[in-house]
């Protein structure tokens, strides 16, 4: 399953073409999620029906995401690139490059924590993963030699103990109480005054939401003080529909404390046993070849039915409270075990696709994509912002879960596209020439030279 092998003095490397469609499906099951997120008020994100978005193929879409979709493709990113550390920091080119893989490796990393604040800043996107990967990537050089049965069983405790929801109350959890009751962070900022007009911002033709519910409240938490107290959902609930309405300044303005919110507080409360846990995860699959193709049909097949069969059931008593909730998403105790399952369910389906010679053209497809998986993260983000914002075409809290559905697969189509074609002129995606090129302290060589693959 080795795709090619690109040799040279400054940065032998082996690709794996397994991995690169897995980061491929990962990176476009992201976006499966984050158009949802760009598109719709928080409030309609998490309880559809106070959308009026309850129509069956809305609710479809949305069951289909919170069980196979959510959290999972974040989990399978981190298992990546818990694997992909380890591939940077093979022994053999430890033993023969010494401190100068060690400090490319660091390297490595600090750029990714400079590209996650960039991207969540300027970019506007507060549920950045980039930031959380470069911290975290900066622990797991010491932990590379460590056995595979200790990375496991570190892997397990960490996820275990992100499922006990022991973070400070009210930090991270969503309920729909605490949506509705949330108050608002610098809406004067935004009009300029106290007093406030409700009014609708349309769906679509047939579904209208009162922005009513985003607007009112006391004007308690000012811009000047960050509410750091508050919890992250009531500071998502702050940002109403007419802020993203608004042009570029206001957006960044009233944006910042979620932002910041969410690049320290989910970090430390979160994110260190989620993705610290999938990443350790990650080295721990890619020594035992499950990540690299290096096992047998039947494991593959093994993993696809156990992860998804108890997956989904997993993931529809334990993380959506059964059928009768009025929260799809409800962070409690089984949130990661259901999507650990979920995702070894996409591992064993890579694995047995890039084995079936039949759909050998998927494979190449997806593997363009994850090749070029960082300019394709931060192209969907441009992309989306202009999109929804106001700066833009404007159609944040204008379409149904459908019509988004509908946007999504039109980017997939666009990257899909964009990234196989790119590469069959050039080496590397552009963000990744440059991340390289940084990297290593000198340009690299973008285009392919004549004949070569």
């Amino acid at each position: 399953m080795v795709e090619d092998r690109i040799t040279g003095r400054d940065a032998p490397y082996v690709r794996f073409i397994q991995i690169d469609v897995l980061r491929g499906f990962a990176l476009l099951g992201i976006y499966w999620i984050n158009v949802f997120v760009f598109g719709l008020p928080t409030l309609g994100y998490f309880f559809p029906p106070e959308l009026n978005d309850e129509s069956l193929v809305n609710s479809t879409i949305s069951i289909i995401s919170e069980v196979y979709i959510e959290g999972t493709m974040r989990g399978l990113f981190s298992i990546l690139f818990g694997a992909g550390a380890l591939i940077f920091l093979d022994e053999a080119k430890l033993a023969s490059s010494g401190m100068d893989l060690v400090d490319r490796y660091y390297r490595r990393t600090m750029l990714l924590v400079l590209f996650g604040v960039i991207h969540a800043y300027l970019l506007l996107w507060p549920y950045d993963v980039l930031y959380a990967y470069g911290l975290f990537g900066l622990l797991l050089f010491p932990l590379r030699n460590l056995p595979v049965k200790v990375l496991l069983a570190c892997a397990l405790v960490l996820l275990a103990i992100g499922d006990l929801d022991i973070q400070a109350p009210g930090v991270d959890g969503v309920t729909k109480t605490s949506l509705e009751n949330a108050d608002i962070a610098g809406e004067d900022e935004l009009q300029g005054k106290n007093d406030h007009n409700p009014r609708s911002f349309a769906l679509s033709p047939k579904t209208e939401i009162s922005a009513t519910k985003y607007i009112e409240g006391s004007y308690e938490i000012a811009p000047s003080q960050p509410p750091w107290s508050d919890s992250i959902a009531r500071l998502q609930n702050s940002l109403s529909p007419e802020i993203y309405h608004s042009g570029y300044a206001t957006i960044f303005s009233l944006q910042r404390y979620l932002v910041v919110a969410k690049q320290s507080i989910t970090i430390y409360q979160d994110y260190l046993f989620d993705i610290g846990g999938m990443m350790l995860l990650g080295m721990a699959l890619l020594k035992i070849g499950v990540l690299t193709g290096q096992r047998t049909v039947y494991v593959y097949l093994l993993l696809a039915l156990f992860g998804y069969g108890i997956g989904s059931v997993a993931r529809f008593f334990l993380t959506l409270d059964g059928p009768n909730s009025d929260s799809v998403l409800n962070m409690t105790t089984g949130y990661n075990l259901g999507r650990l399952l979920i995702a070894l369910g996409h591992i064993g389906l890579v694995g047995l696709l890039c084995r079936s010679e039949w759909l050998n053209f998927v494979t190449r497809l997806l593997a363009g994509v994850g090749r070029m998986a960082l300019t394709n993260y931060i192209m969907q983000t441009v992309i989306s912002i202009f999109l929804f914002y106001g700066f833009g075409f404007g159609f944040y809290a204008e379409l149904e879960r459908y019509q988004l559905t509908l946007v999504c697969i039109g980017v997939w189509l666009f990257q899909i596209a964009f990234s196989n074609i790119w590469l069959v002129w050039y080496r590397h995606g552009p963000l990744e020439w440059a991340w390289r090129s940084l990297i290593y302290g000198k340009m690299q060589s973008l285009r392919r030279r004549a004949g070569s693959g």
